[in-house]
């Protein structure tokens, strides 16, 4: 019997050329070959290189019906009927699932309802990421550098820590392997948000993390009235009260006692002045959220009394000792000789 043979149409890949007819298929009033045909999802056929039309599974898909989304073997287009499931990362890629986001190495979260991929890099590198000033009616400013060592809490991944609490996470090589250091955004002082956050109970797990001797609690404090060698100087009779209640810290050569005049001619001093900020070097490492609540209390002492001579300091020592005491770990007696001594020391003036 003879083969029926066809003339395959000009739109065809073998355009014009014979065809048995059971290798062809008929659309429209041209042939084209079988493998270039594919139904629709309207139960139509298309031919397999319709630019409105993309192939998923042996069927066409107008290609607005399409999502492109990522897996492990790469980038696809599916239907969005079909991608049910998609988990969307940082960068705005679209996972088709969690499970592939996973094997694309990311990490898994869910927060308010919605399963988010991150980058599961536990740490950003240092003073890699941008400082953040956030929005007050608020004359001062207050941030945190807080230092930490913990085993566990060291794996947490960068980016959650910063959709979750607005804080960056970065590495330190001053501190140990398990060592990173939570930066938090610019606070107005006093401001709502600050109370919110440290209310936070992800970031006060952070906070009362572990730490050691290597790690400090930096503060940075500005003021919109006034330039930052301008709040130092205010700020200058409570250093010695600080030495006081840090004799370690003092002696440390990343936060090390000195007169004002060398503090006015920059370097890593206890305080140090930068172009936007005064940073109070001095403080060891943040034990627990209540330790850190204490801190901006004493901050919050300075600004009240900003401009106190030493002498005026001294009388009124008492009326801040239960928080010197509190954040420090000597005594009230030893804090107010040191405190007599330091200032002789380093302001020449005798209390």
């Amino acid at each position: 019997m003879k083969e029926e043979i066809v003339k395959l149409s000009k739109f065809s890949l073998l355009a014009d050329k014979l065809c048995p007819i059971d290798m062809a298929q008929k659309r429209g009033t041209g042939w084209f070959l079988k493998k270039e045909l594919f139904p629709t999802v309207e139960g139509d056929l298309i031919y397999k290189k319709h630019p409105g039309y993309s192939i998923y599974n042996g069927v066409a898909y107008p290609k607005a019906s399409l999502v492109k989304v990522r897996t492990a073997k790469g980038t696809e287009e599916i239907p969005k009927s079909l991608a049910t499931e998609t988990v969307q990362a940082k960068d705005g890629t679209i996972y088709l699932n969690a499970a592939e986001a996973t094997r694309c190495g990311l990490a898994i979260f869910t927060h308010k309802n919605k399963t988010i991929a991150i980058d599961k890099t536990p740490n950003k590198g240092y003073h890699s990421e941008a400082r953040v000033k956030l929005q007050a009616k608020s004359s001062y400013f207050i941030g945190f550098e807080i230092e930490k060592e913990d085993d566990e809490l060291y794996e947490e991944p960068a980016d959650k820590v910063a959709m979750l609490t607005g804080w960056a996470k970065e590495r330190d090589g001053s501190l140990n392997d398990n060592g990173f250091e939570l930066i938090s955004p610019a606070y107005g002082l006093p401001s709502r948000k600050l109370t919110t956050d440290l209310s936070n109970r992800y970031l006060v797990d952070l906070i009362n993390a572990g730490h050691s001797s290597r790690c400090g609690g930096h503060i940075n404090l500005s003021c919109v009235e006034c330039t930052p060698l301008q709040l130092a100087t205010d700020m200058r009779a409570f250093m010695p009260l600080l030495y006081a209640m840090f004799p370690k810290r003092a002696s440390n050569q990343y936060c090390q006692a000195v007169p004002f005049e060398q503090v006015e001619r920059g370097g890593r001093h206890a305080l140090a002045i930068k172009s936007y900020a005064i940073e109070f070097r001095i403080f060891p490492a943040v034990r627990n959220i209540t330790d850190l609540k204490h801190r901006i209390a004493l901050i919050n002492y300075f600004i009240k009394n900003r401009g106190i001579s030493s002498k005026e300091l001294l009388e009124k020592l008492d009326e801040v000792m239960p928080l010197c005491t509190a954040i420090s770990s000597r005594s009230a007696e030893a804090i107010k000789e040191s405190y007599k001594e330091d200032t002789l020391k380093y302001e020449g003036v005798c209390v």
